[in-house]
């Protein structure tokens, strides 16, 4: 009798024991562990937050936008020939005449070099806000930029001491490696893009009037 209740209360501890183990189910049993399934191939799952913007490139688009962050880089530094570089033969070039309101255009490698040299003279600075590429069409050869700040010389005398944040892009096309049109001026479009007054940044308490003449730099026919 001893035996058959020392059996007994072992049977129940087992049960017991069993019933308490991680994974186990009724009758027990101990079920399997789920293991996470793996992500498929090529495609990336964030473990942290996903409220940052993720993206993915090929190796073509990566090298256009290494192209332009190069170029953008460059004309901030000042550097003619690292900008010349990224510059086909025939390139064409727009960009805004902050001082008369008007888009102006450069054509060619020779005029371009013009058009660097005086916004190089006139401090010019490119803040790049973001750069995307929204026509599923094509995927490569093109892409756009919008800018977070533009400052210069020219702007200041203005009265734009902190720069404008222009509402107006870029639209930039690749030929062969290089850029083939840097367009940031409206040319044929709304000329009043290229008022600074237009694209003053909600931040800018500037109220300073215009000057009548901005002396060596407002006399440049560009921005």
């Amino acid at each position: 009798m001893v035996w058959r209740c020392l059996v007994g209360s072992l049977a129940i501890a087992a049960s017991v024991l069993t019933s308490c183990l991680p994974g186990s189910q009724s009758g027990g049993q101990v079920a399997a562990t789920a293991q996470p399934s793996p992500s498929a191939p090529g495609v990336f799952s964030p473990t942290g937050s996903t409220s940052a913007p993720t993206f993915r490139l090929t190796g073509e688009q990566a090298r256009e936008v290494s192209i332009l962050v190069s170029f953008v880089s460059a004309y901030n530094n000042g550097s003619l020939p690292a900008a010349l570089s990224l510059l086909t033969e025939n390139v064409n070039i727009s960009d805004c005449d902050y001082q008369h309101h008007v888009a102006v255009q450069f054509n060619g490698q020779a005029e371009a070099e013009a058009w660097l040299r005086q916004r190089f003279s006139d401090h010019d600075q490119l803040r790049i806000e973001s750069i995307a590429d929204e026509n599923r069409q094509q995927p490569l050869g093109v892409l756009g930029v919008s800018w977070a700040r533009r400052t210069s010389d020219t702007l200041r005398l203005l009265g734009f001491e902190d720069g404008i944040r222009p509402q107006s892009g870029a639209k930039v096309i690749f030929m062969e490696a290089r850029i083939w049109r840097f367009a940031m001026g409206p040319v044929g479009g709304q000329a009043s893009l290229c008022n600074p007054l237009s694209n003053r940044a909600p931040t800018d308490r500037s109220t300073k009037p215009l000057p009548t003449r901005l002396g060596a730099h407002g006399d440049d026919p560009v921005p």
